[in-house]
């Protein structure tokens, strides 16, 4: 007796963990249970026709009541699909449309195909001052898609890396993604690097699920397969989320990747933006080879220049292994800020997009 239910119990785990989670949405599952639940009540309620047929009608009125009145799909709302039990949509408000992956922003582009987030300018430029010989770069996560128009414009050869081919199909179809198929590549980005044959002169890592890093790529290990991908001379670079932007300095999780930034390249250089902590990881110096680089920053052509870097007080953080990886830990303070920062800053119409079931 004492079996049975456990049994039962095991069985959910697996079938939800493993089957129902990854491939239908949340809603559904809820809505799978809801009627697993009628129909066991319906079952239990013991004999006689009348208590019987009243839970029929009610389970009826109810779920009619509910189908026969859904709420209207938002005008913004124009893509929500499921990947692997990630939720993707694509919305759309005035003029510009956002990729949001578990209602975390991902990518923004405006009504041009540009790319409306500043830290991707910065990311660039300081690429192109430093290695104005670049001819091909590694992008490594779709959320900096809007960095590939960028390089392109100096003559830079780019392969874009996603685990998610769903992610992929809606970047070229609402984002502006324009890449040939052999340079678009669906594969998860750490097995990609270790195994391209190719060496790019730039690797450029913005991999994020929802708000949070890849792991797997922020440590020694990763770090190493990303340096191996790189030709003599290469620049890594590397955005995060990993700065306390109220105090101005790296919080725990940037100091842990700085750390083991250190352990793979012999140049480490971060720079704070007004929105990210930015890496750059090299073998050679990384400073400017040339006073400016032309960019078309939002639609317009703009000059940017090498800027100084302040100092950062760096705190104490431990290496990242494959074996101790505790950057999920290090950066849950920091990621529930943003959170809380990122869904007040959405307006009304973007919020009622991306929760509408």
């Amino acid at each position: 007796i004492h079996a049975v239910p456990m049994a039962g119990a095991a069985a959910g785990v697996v079938v939800a963990g493993f089957f129902l989670l990854p491939s239908y949405r949340v809603p559904t599952v809820l809505a799978m249970l809801a009627g697993t639940l009628a129909i066991a009540a319906f079952l239990s309620i013991g004999p006689g026709f009348r208590k019987r047929a009243a839970v029929v009608a009610l389970a009826i009125v109810t779920g009619g009541f509910f189908l026969a009145s859904p709420k209207p799909r938002p005008k913004e709302l124009l893509v929500a699909k499921s990947d692997d039990g990630r939720d993707l949509r694509v919305v759309s408000h005035e003029g510009s449309r956002y990729l949001f992956v578990d209602q975390a922003l991902q990518s923004t582009v405006n009504a041009q195909g540009r790319t409306e987030e500043k830290y991707l300018y910065f990311l660039a430029s300081r690429l192109i001052l430093a290695r104005p010989q670049m001819k091909s770069a590694a992008l490594v996560g779709l959320g900096g898609a809007g960095v590939i128009p960028l390089l392109r414009e100096h003559h830079v050869d780019v392969d874009c890396v996603d685990p998610s081919a769903h992610a992929l199909e809606l970047a070229r179809a609402h984002l502006g993604l324009s890449l040939p198929d052999s340079q678009v590549h669906a594969v998860e980005g750490r097995f990609f690097l270790q195994s391209h044959p190719a060496r790019f002169d730039s690797v450029i890592l913005d991999v994020f699920t929802g708000e949070r890093p890849t792991v797997t790529l922020a440590t020694v290990e990763g770090l190493t397969a990303a340096k191996t991908a790189l030709a003599r001379g290469g620049i890594l670079a590397l955005n995060t989320w990993a700065f306390d932007q109220d105090r101005r300095v790296p919080n725990p999780a940037g100091a842990a990747i700085y750390a083991s930034l250190w352990q793979v390249f012999s140049q480490v250089l971060a720079v704070p933006t007004s929105e990210n902590l930015l890496f750059f990881a090299s073998d050679l110096p990384i400073q400017p080879q040339r006073s400016s680089a032309l960019l078309t920053a939002f639609d317009v052509p703009r000059h940017f220049t090498w800027l100084p870097v302040p100092a950062l007080s760096w705190p104490a953080a431990p290496v990242l292994t494959d074996e101790s990886n505790p950057l999920g830990t290090l950066e849950i303070a920091a990621l529930e800020s943003l959170r809380q920062s990122l869904r007040t800053c959405y307006p009304p119409s973007v919020r009622d997009a991306l929760v509408w079931e």
